[in-house]
């Protein structure tokens, strides 16, 4: 196993700079938007560790990765290096707001690692509703379906014992977890697939269907055939796949390992189903990455609303935006956060400094309303902004 940023690094992403947008809005492009709000630090133009104080808090985080959730009036936010999750009584309105609330430590100044059940070992997103809170327990290689003390380890043996591989009851490294409806749906990213339980599990047990791969007995990157042998990029395979989004109806994974996310119009019914429509890419073979206005580098999280896209083009140092479903392949983006421009991929911008505008090494993000919440994760912080 691996810490979430030496994760980043295993794979060999390329970038690729091409001419796009300007400032502002050209074309109905939306660039260079400031935040309006910062959690995690005291100002726009601090990026400490713990709010740049030697121990842990409650203002602080410690390289957060994954995407926030806000369900039932409260925020919550992953605090990876902190083997947590932090929860907020609302979003805050001013920059600087101390949680209210911790998930997966004992109280708002601990921070150590653990296997325990409602203990987390660099947790990657959270997902809750009134009822329920889901943990992607990455390094432990399990989801944990709370709440309370005694979750339910999807991925770890029934006795509760620790596993990790490739089998329909095993996960390694999962990246993300949802419920939509009665579906749990998984981002299994080691093992190069998305898996879904068509009944959210009330026990440890076997996925009902896998995206990614042809059956749920393989778990080889780029999977095409089926033959348990890495092979080409197509509409069915997968290389790192760290977040998924659904309505029901409409499936997003992002695949990180291809520089891409990959979009399917119907829910898949049938293991190793094609997908509809890519973007990042200008078709299902290419798997480049690039900064452009329809390219992306390592793509690590997408968060939508059922209308709009927003996407956590990681190595480009943005999130880019689509202000509804694309239809084709290869749609350009229509709004860019983190950048001055399309063009542009530097970390904190390209004038390598703190400030609301910029980001660096974004790995997570969400929507509340109107409001773009995104894990700025070398920056220790998470960024509120107010895309119209």
């Amino acid at each position: 196993m691996r810490s979430p940023l030496a994760l980043l690094a295993v794979i060999t992403l390329a970038n690729a700079c091409s001419s796009s947008s300007g400032h502002g809005s050209s074309q109905g492009a939306l660039t260079g938007v400031s935040a309006t709000v910062v959690i995690g630090q005291s100002s726009f133009v601090s990026k400490g560790t713990n709010a740049g104080g030697d121990t842990v808090s409650a203002r602080g985080f410690n390289q957060p990765v994954g995407d926030a959730s806000f369900a039932g009036g409260r925020l919550l936010l992953p605090d990876t290096g902190n083997h947590r999750v932090l929860e907020f009584a609302g979003l805050p309105t001013a920059s600087g707001a101390s949680a209210t609330g911790v998930h997966g430590q004992s109280d708002l100044t601990s921070g150590t690692p653990s296997l325990a059940p409602a203990r987390f070992y660099l947790p990657h997103s959270v997902w809750a509703d009134t009822s329920r809170v889901v943990i992607a327990d990455t390094r432990a290689s399990r989801v944990q379906l709370g709440p309370g003390a005694t979750p339910v380890l999807v991925g770890w043996g029934v006795d509760g014992t620790y596993r990790t591989g490739c089998a329909a009851d095993m996960l390694s490294d999962p990246w993300r977890a949802i419920v939509v409806g009665t579906r749990l749906i998984v981002a299994d990213r080691s093992n190069h697939r998305v898996l879904v339980w068509n009944e959210v599990p009330t026990a440890p047990g076997p996925a009902d269907l896998v995206v990614g791969q042809q059956d749920l007995e393989h778990c080889a990157p780029n999977d095409s055939l089926g033959s348990g042998m890495p092979g080409g990029r197509s509409e069915r395979s997968l290389r790192f796949p760290t977040d998924v989004w659904s309505d029901g109806e409409r499936l997003l994974v992002v695949d990180q390992g291809n520089n891409r996310v990959l979009l399917w119009n119907h829910f898949p019914s049938a293991n190793g189903a094609p997908a509809d429509v890519v973007l990042g890419q200008e078709d299902f073979h290419a798997g480049a990455g690039k900064a452009t206005q329809s390219g992306m580098s390592g793509p690590g999280f997408v968060a939508s609303d059922g209308i709009r896209i927003y996407v956590a083009d990681v190595r480009n140092n943005r999130v880019l935006g689509w202000r509804s479903f694309p239809t084709t392949s290869g749609a350009p983006a229509d709004i860019v956060l983190g950048q001055e421009d399309f063009i542009h991929t530097g970390q904190n911008g390209h004038a390598a400094a703190v400030s609301a505008r910029t980001l660096d090494r974004p790995m997570g993000v969400a929507l509340v309303g109107s409001s773009v919440i995104v894990t700025d994760t070398y920056n220790n912080r998470y960024l509120v902004f107010s895309v119209p």
